[in-house]
This record gives structure tokens, C-alpha cells and sequence, in this order.
């Protein structure tokens, strides 16, 4: 592969990590908000789940753009930091809702948001599937299919079944939450190398 390939298709994986972290953002939003208004711990913890997911793949690209290793762990270390921070915070707090019983019976409109967020992560799957083998790539394609897809299924599962079994809704967000954490483990043991 020449230079120029070389930098034509580190090029075109930045932008591509670039594209699923602005996604990721803005899903991540549609959720929360839709989680909020529906009172969906699923959606919630998913929202906060993909908003964190979306500064990781920043840093993921920021971090796949830089030539000093030193600087490339540091700055995955962060973002996988952040990520688990995050996801135990929001689902502490989600898990003593439920706990207290402040947490009113989800709404059934909270499913048509974990659709549309589904569909996304399955666009991100495919959109770095053929990046799995680049090395700046493949710990992005390790995510998006080993946790984001996953924790798309269990919003899409979780979220309808929590309308008539409330319980579901707890499971559902302690769920992603795990995932959420699992990956942040991943992403800071990975960093090793």
C-alpha cells in the first residue's frame, strides 16, 4: 500500500468514527429526552449510554489520528474513563429510583425511539465492518457489534415489556449499564497495547 493509500484510508476511518460519534450524540439525546418524557429507565440509561459512547469514538478518533502512542492511550484511557463514570452515576441513580419507588410505569412511545435507535447501531455496524481489521478501527467494530448492538436488542426487548412488568425497566437499564461498563473496561485494557 503506498503512502498515499495509507493516508487515504486513515482518512476515510477517521471520518467514518467521526460520522458514528456524531450519530451516537444525537440518538443518544432522542433517547434521554425520550426517556425522561416517558418515564423509560431503559431509554434513559441507553441515551446516556450512546451520548458517552459518542465522546468515546471523539476521543477513539482523536486518539486513532495521533502518532504518539503515550498520547493515543491517554486519550482512549479518558474516554473509556468517562464512559463508566457516567453509566454507574446515571444507573445508581436509576436502580434507587426504582428501589424508592419514584419511578411511574413506562410509556409504551418510549419503544418507537429504542427502534429508531436500534436501527442506527445496526447502520454502525455495517458502516465498520470492513474496518474491523484496521487498528485503529477494530476496537470501534469491537463496540458497535459486542455492546451497542446488544444494548440496542435489550431497549428493544426491555422498553415494551416494561409498560405491563415495570420490573423489566430496572433489568433493562441495569443491563445497558453492565454493557456500557464492560466496554469501558475493554476500551481502557485495550489501551494497553
Amino acid at each position: 500500500m503506498s503512502d498515499h493509500e495509507h493516508k487515504t484510508n486513515n482518512r476515510e476511518l477517521l471520518n467514518t468514527i467521526k460520522g458514528i460519534s456524531i450519530a451516537n450524540i444525537a440518538i443518544g439525546a432522542a433517547e434521554l429526552t425520550a426517556g425522561t418524557l416517558t418515564h423509560s429507565a431503559t431509554l434513559t440509561m441507553a441515551g446516556m449510554h450512546d451520548m458517552s459512547d459518542g465522546g468515546l469514538y471523539f476521543l477513539k478518533r482523536k486518539a486513532a489520528g495521533e502518532t504518539d502512542p503515550i498520547k493515543k492511550r491517554r486519550l482512549r484511557r479518558i474516554g473509556a474513563s468517562a464512559l463508566m463514570f457516567v453509566s454507574l452515576g446515571l444507573g445508581a441513580h436509576e436502580i434507587q429510583s426504582h428501589v424508592d419507588g419514584d419511578s411511574p410505569t413506562p410509556d409504551l412511545a418510549a419503544g418507537v425511539v429504542g427502534v429508531a435507535a436500534a436501527a442506527a447501531n445496526i447502520a454502525a455496524a455495517v458502516t465498520m465492518h470492513n474496518k474491523r481489521h484496521n487498528h485503529d478501527g477494530k476496537d470501534t467494530w469491537k463496540h458497535i457489534a459486542y455492546v451497542d448492538l446488544p444494548s440496542a436488542g435489550v431497549t428493544l426487548v426491555a422498553t415494551p415489556l416494561s409498560v405491563k412488568y415495570p420490573g423489566v425497566d430496572l433489568a433493562g437499564s441495569v443491563a445497558i449499564m453492565g454493557l456500557a461498563c464492560s466496554v469501558g473496561l475493554s476500551t481502557w485494557k485495550d489501551s494497553k497495547n
